[in-house]
Formats: C-alpha cells, structure tokens, sequence
C-alpha cells in the first residue's frame, strides 16, 4: 500500500528531468552537475557540495569538483524559480490530493555572516520539502515584512485552486501586516509570539 508520503515523493524525480532538461540547453556537463545536485539532495540528504562531490565518479578531483558545482550553482542563466516551480507546483498539488489541505511551514534562518534564508516549505517525513525561497543580506534581526509577504504572494499563486491552506511559521512571522494579508487570503495560521505579547478576547482583560 502507498503512503501519503509516497503518493506526494515519487512523482519529483521524473517530473524534475522532464522539465529542466529542455530548459539547460546543450550544456551536457550542466545536465550531469544538476542531476547529481538533485539525486544526492533528494535520496542522501547532503546538501554541502564537498559532500556531493564525493559521490561523483570520473578521475577529478574532489575540490575541482567542488569549483565546478559551485560555478554552475553562481551562473545567472539557471534560473531557479521558473525551473523550479513545476516542480513546487506538484508536491502543493499532490498534498492537496492526499491530504485534503496545503500545510505551510515558514522559517527564517541565518544563513552565515549578513545572509538569512526565508524559506515556504511543506513537511514530509520530519523534513521540510521547499517550495519556494529567498535570500536576504542583513546582519541580525528579523526580515522585514515587505520581504515575508512577497515570498508568501508568490507561493499563493503556485497553490491549486479551492484548497484550504495553514501556515505555521515562528515569531518572525507574527508582523501585523503579514496577519491582516493572511486573514485577507482567508488562509489560516498559526505563528509563535513573544512571551510578553498579551491577548484580549471579548469581554476580558489582557493576559499574557
């Protein structure tokens, strides 16, 4: 018997070939460099290049493997979302059909020094599977929500149609103006406050 899991991992693979080996043109080593990225990705969980350039055969060497990863992954002509987004359209489209609902995780996270990653994930196995994200140059503190809500616009037109959505994501998320565009998409959501935020419901006092 297949799984919810299952029924939302085995179609990527095929999907992911079929849609980005017309797009990389005649660039052959281009086409093996994206395919070994994504198998090891996707079947190993590693995502440090040295780790995945490990597992590449041939007679180079680990670290011009590396430069040659890291070189195809900084070229201005892989365009990421539009080769990605058939992709992110069909994990949201298979959650719909198995699941009933698309169940959003957001996250930001520090990504070494003055870089933080905003990422729309949706859970599968204990993992986050990405469905769309951004990178954003700032030192501390949480992005703004003007960069929040363009990353969660565009997820919203990658959903399939009439299909409830619920968003978790931590504190980052809980700005006023990312709730008030939420509630408008009739989308619903739960989001980590701070500890001293206080509620009031109607007819009682604040409380914390």
């Amino acid at each position: 018997m297949v799984g919810r899991s299952e029924v939302i991992i085995q179609p990527l693979g095929p999907l992911f070939i079929e849609t980005v080996e017309p797009l990389v043109d005649s660039d052959i080593g281009g086409m093996v460099d994206l395919l070994y990225l994504w198998y090891r990705v996707t079947t190993r969980w590693l995502v440090h290049l040295s780790d995945v350039a490990s597992k590449i055969p041939g007679g180079a060497k680990e670290f011009s493997i590396v430069r040659r990863l890291g070189r195809f992954l900084a070229n201005p002509a892989v365009r990421v979302r539009e080769w990605y987004a058939p992709v992110a359209r069909n994990l949201l489209q298979a959650m719909a059909q198995s699941v009933g609902e698309i169940r959003l995780i957001a996250d930001g996270t520090k990504v070494g020094f003055n870089h933080q990653l905003l990422i729309i994930a949706i859970a599968y196995r204990r993992r986050a599977l990405p469905i769309a994200w951004t990178w954003i140059r700032c030192a501390k503190g949480h992005s703004s929500a003007h960069k929040q809500l363009a990353l969660l616009a565009y997820v919203r037109g990658l959903l399939p149609e009439n299909v409830p959505v619920l968003l978790v994501g931590d504190s980052e998320f809980g700005a006023v103006p990312v709730i008030h565009q939420l509630e408008q998409w009739q989308w619903d959501y739960v989001l980590r406050q701070k500890a001293n935020h206080q509620v009031k419901l109607a007819g009682s006092a604040w409380e914390i």
